[in-house]
């Protein structure tokens, strides 16, 4: 079964689990149990996970080894090369639901007339899926201001790549092959890893915060899903066609602008995350130190506040050594008092058994 076909360009976004493995987006565009020609299939890894959907697939591979791996999971593999196109002979007749060149374009001499030539084996309804790499993306660009050439980004494609594409580039290879296109999926790279650091110093400050804001920046691959344009025929080598939706009425430039700013505003809310992200970790740190200090502010308190109970204790005993003090003192005088009292009555008996002595006659 083919996936219905999209009015006019669809612009979606979509991040696999690796994210610069574009398989699973091109074999989700793809869909299930379609009839599939496959170009520059290598090992197989996506002529797998077609086979897997139910799809049958058709591919060409111009390395032989490559090719007799993905015959495991493959209808037939032609082993041809796709300049000169030497699988035509071994195609004969035969058409298919989808086209599928996925990372491969990039190292052909010719590859508009390819996928010119291509489109007219669709069947009706059928389109094209097609991966490009974004040449512009954040890393490339300050590759290319620091005075270098950004190739180790792309792996070994890079020895073999004849053309590197943008955005717009690829619009018009995909239009000067006599195609439309009906939908892009892209796959982005976080804020945080979209920058590879680069080596030179004489960047100015802030570079990296400006570049992740421009258009496509965040954007490591374009996946596309294209069509024969209205009123075209495949074969028709190098023709270049005004872009228009699958009803042959030309594009709105007002939905063009509006889907270029959802995508911009979408780079926008992206690089506003993650300053939001790094803000928010910055006030978890700050916490996170209130929270030390605070724990050593109320251990202090603990400490002022026993050593306040040890001097109310240290008060009371000294108000009871006080009152203990006066009483004693209290008790002292009245025996001192007593005392006295006796002492004096002893003295008025003396004094008066001395004069009742001289009294008496002698």
């Amino acid at each position: 079964m083919i996936p219905d076909r999209a009015h006019g360009e669809e612009t979606v976004s979509d991040q696999p689990h690796d994210p610069h493995d574009s398989r699973p987006l091109v074999s989700r565009l793809v869909g299930r149990d379609a009839r599939v020609l496959e170009l520059g299939c290598g090992v197989g890894r996506l002529t797998e996970m077609l086979a897997e959907q139910g799809c049958s697939v058709v591919a060409i591979e111009g390395e032989p080894t490559a090719a007799a791996v993905a015959s495991a999971f493959a209808e037939r593999v032609i082993v041809a090369d796709l300049e000169p196109r030497d699988y035509a002979a071994q195609l004969g007749d035969d058409t298919f639901d989808v086209v599928v060149a996925a990372g491969v374009l990039q190292q052909l001499q010719r590859p508009e007339a390819v996928l010119a030539d291509l489109a007219g084996r669709l069947r009706e309804h059928g389109f094209i899926v097609i991966s490009l790499q974004n040449a512009a993306n954040a890393t490339a660009r300050l590759t290319l201001l620091s005075g270098s050439f950004p190739q180790a980004q792309h792996g070994e494609q890079d020895r073999a790549r004849l053309h590197f594409y943008t955005l717009n580039s690829a619009r018009d290879l995909i239009g000067s092959a006599g195609l439309d296109v009906m939908r892009i999926e892209r796959l982005t790279d976080p804020v945080d890893t979209a920058v590879i650091p680069v080596r030179g110093d004489g960047l100015p400050p802030g570079i990296e915060s400006w570049v992740v804001t421009q258009p496509e920046a965040l954007t490591y691959e374009f996946v596309f899903q294209c069509a024969p344009a209205h009123g075209t025929h495949g074969g028709d080598e190098g023709r270049s066609v005004p872009s228009q939706n699958r009803t042959g009425v030309a594009e709105d430039p007002v939905v063009t602008l509006q889907a270029r700013a959802l995508i911009q505003m979408g780079a926008d809310m992206e690089a506003l995350t993650h300053e939001w992200n790094a803000l928010v970790r910055e006030r978890d740190a700050l916490l996170g130190e209130r929270d030390v200090l605070l724990g050593e502010r109320d251990a202090l308190l603990g400490e002022r506040d026993a050593l306040l109970g040890e001097r109310d204790q240290l008060h009371a005993r000294s108000e009871e050594q006080a009152r203990q003090l006066d009483v004693s003192r209290s008790q002292v005088r009245t025996y001192q008092g007593l005392r006295a009292v006796k002492l004096t009555a002893a003295l008025h008996r003396i004094l008066d058994r001395i004069q009742a002595r001289r009294r008496m006659p002698h």
